[in-house]
């Protein structure tokens, strides 16, 4: 049952997992969050450059976020402007948001597998301890630690590049591998581009960043303590009896 193979495999698994488990639930945690949506409005000065109160953007904000979450074929939602009411965003607009909704499901199809391999791995790790098999709680251990110093490099080296100006190169790549269509590329009299400037993601993106590597921090640290734990339970058992 404690194939020593088999634990290895499901390690490697864990490494790719794991940061796709964080990167993905951050990713969803921030879609859904209307705080960001509200920063957005405040820190870019939505209201000056929409010419809508920031009451009603916030509003529209709250009807983009239900959009996500909705099977509504395109996103409906209206706000008031000098006092008659027209829908937030354009067409061509509710349709790129469409194209935005697939790619999040996608999204979270992966953090659902991500978190099925993450939840799989532990599980074994916690058996391999009660079934009294340190060597096997250790390989996942192990590989733990390893994906979450090696997801924090990663994170920090592009940090570092896209904070240096490889920003715009990491967004542009990110569109086209993304979508079939140029939705995404919108004007700047458009409310998404008003709403959400290219200077809102990049700030997203690193707090995305920012987060995944706290909750790598803390993944490794619970990682190193069972290690350790487990090196002492073998030690014990390589004790002999008297």
């Amino acid at each position: 049952m404690f194939d020593a193979r088999l634990f290895q495999t499901l390690g490697i698994l864990l490494v790719l997992a794991l940061p796709a488990l964080f990167l993905t639930t951050n990713v969803r945690v921030a879609f859904q969050s209307q705080a960001l949506y509200t920063y957005a409005i405040d820190a870019f000065d939505a209201p000056e450059r929409t010419g809508v109160e920031r009451e009603e953007l916030i509003r529209g904000t709250a009807g983009l976020i239900r959009y996500f979450e909705s099977d509504e074929d395109l996103i409906t939602t209206e706000i008031i402007v000098n006092g008659r009411s027209e829908p937030l965003f354009t067409e061509r607009e509710a349709l790129h948001f469409r194209d935005v909704r697939d790619l999040l499901r996608r999204v979270y199809s992966v953090q659902a597998a991500a978190a099925v391999f993450v939840l799989a791995g532990v599980l074994a790790a916690v058996l391999a301890l009660a079934w009294r098999r340190p060597g096997a709680a250790a390989i996942i251990s192990a590989r733990l630690r390893q994906s979450a110093v090696g997801t924090v490099i990663v994170i920090i080296s592009v940090g570092i590049f896209a904070a240096l100006g490889g920003f715009n190169f990491l967004f542009l790549q990110f569109h086209l591998l993304s979508f079939s269509n140029d939705l995404w590329q919108g004007q700047a009299t458009d409310r998404m581009i008003q709403l959400f400037p290219q200077a809102f993601f990049l700030q997203a993106t690193l707090l995305i960043g920012l987060a995944a590597i706290i909750e790598m921090a803390v993944v490794w640290l619970c990682a190193t303590l069972i290690l350790r734990r487990v090196r002492r339970a073998a030690a014990r058992l390589a004790q002999p009896n008297d």
